[in-house]
């Protein structure tokens, strides 16, 4: 019987880590048939050589325990057609900012230009803007469309539309 329960126990560990490193894998996101368009556009942008946990998962044994408990539960939703068509998916600026990534140094010196807008990331990056905190996320995320972590410029007026003329971000434009 004790022979029995140890073969049990050590293949429920063996299985646990072939599980835990799949779901760690960039192509287990898309066996999920939600998150095919996001998959698509992942492979075509910027970050593609980075695993989906690199920035959907914080830095940190806890985060990744929590992350991979949510992920079991998302699995069993999948099974049992109970999920949504918009993932819940999010990034946070400490996976931006983990080591190997990005630096506040690197991104308050960029600053990218289109046809429209000239961007200062300094004037943005660590701000707090009339109670909203900005992060990496206010402004980079993946609304929709073939971007995966796309600038969604319409997020702009929810602070260069205030009138104020003590404006930090609009004296700085």
């Amino acid at each position: 019987m004790i022979k029995l329960l140890t073969i049990g126990a050590l293949g429920a560990v063996v299985m646990s880590v072939v599980m835990v490193e799949a779901s760690s894998q960039s192509w287990f996101c898309n066996s999920c048939h939600i998150m095919n368009p996001f998959y698509e556009s992942w492979k075509t942008d910027a970050h593609a050589d980075v695993k989906c946990v690199e920035c959907h998962i914080d830095p940190g044994i806890d985060s990744f325990l929590a992350a991979k408990l949510n992920g079991a539960g998302q699995v069993v939703d999948d099974l049992l057609n109970r999920t949504s068509f918009k993932p819940s998916a999010s990034v946070s600026a400490m996976a931006c900012m983990r080591s190997g990534c990005h630096t506040i140094e690197q991104i308050t010196e960029s600053e990218p230009k289109n046809e429209v807008f000239h961007f200062s990331h300094e004037t943005h990056v660590d701000k707090e803007y009339y109670g909203l905190e900005i992060k990496c996320t206010t402004c980079h995320s993946h609304v929709q469309g073939s971007q995966h972590f796309e600038v969604n410029t319409s997020v702009c007026v929810t602070c260069h539309l205030i009138e104020s003329a003590d404006d930090p971000i609009l004296q700085s434009s």
